[in-house]
């Protein structure tokens, strides 16, 4: 899997360098010659992901733990989604029932699982998303919910929710799901989907209430994966055959 990045990552280079040295001797007002320059820049942008995407699902998860507010977290990564045009009407309602919800968790890690569920949430919600994030106390454990106003997770969705490669976007890699799920469960957590009263898509992530003492030294920790080697074959399989395949 090293190897196939390091040589899918020389040849977007080269894309990249190939598109931006058209661009410049390209005349600007050539309309259609430099709407294909930024088809050809996004298609970048896209392999770009897309590789991030199977490296980040075939790689060995490693852990650097830390006491962290999750609520912070789950801030910070809103500010992070909602920085684009796109999202200027989204909205974000956040409770808490509890005092402290510090966990002894990954910041870095844990913060990609909740712009994940954001990014999919505005992709769904229409006009205005409006995303409500609620968090209480369990039994030895932190519980998370976020929802939202959007249509909702139809059966064959909710059926296959973390299923490597399936996506219901017309532009996605469909594995942001499968790597929540990898996450959350490193830490000893769980993340699954609710069902909702009204409208909209609900998730709910558990996490262990586990703090620095009980968990044992501080720092990083290498994860165990026994279908590591599984998945990287299968994303392999996935990059050989094409992206097409994904985006199709």
């Amino acid at each position: 899997m090293t190897d196939l990045t390091h040589e899918s990552g020389n040849f977007i280079q080269q894309i990249s360098l190939s598109s931006q040295l058209l661009a410049e001797e390209i005349d600007p007002n050539n309309q259609s010659a430099m709407e294909e320059i930024t088809r050809l820049q996004w298609a970048r942008k896209g392999l770009e992901h897309l590789l991030e995407d199977l490296r980040q699902f075939a790689s060995p998860l490693k852990l650097e733990k830390d006491q962290c507010s999750v609520r912070s977290l789950w801030r910070q990564a809103w500010s992070d989604v909602t920085r684009t045009d796109e999202a200027t009407n989204a909205s974000l309602e956040d409770t808490t029932d509890v005092s402290d919800d510090t966990c002894h968790i990954d910041a870095f890690r844990l913060g990609q699982v909740f712009r994940n569920l954001f990014e999919n949430s505005l992709a769904a919600c229409g006009e205005k998303p409006r995303i409500k994030v609620y968090c209480r106390n369990g039994d030895g454990t932190l519980k998370i919910v976020i929802a939202d106003n959007g249509p909702g997770l139809q059966p064959e969705a909710r059926e296959r929710l973390v299923e490597p490669f399936f996506t219901t976007k017309t532009k996605g890699t469909g594995l942001g799901m499968a790597i929540a799920k990898r996450i959350v469960e490193a830490h000893g957590g769980q993340i699954v989907a609710g069902r909702t009263a009204t409208v909209g898509a609900e998730f709910l992530i558990t996490l262990p209430r586990q703090t620095a003492e009980k968990a044992g030294a501080e720092g990083s920790s290498l994860v165990a994966d026994p279908e590591l080697r599984l998945r990287r074959r299968h994303c392999k399989s996935i990059w050989l055959s094409g992206p097409s395949r994904i985006w199709s």
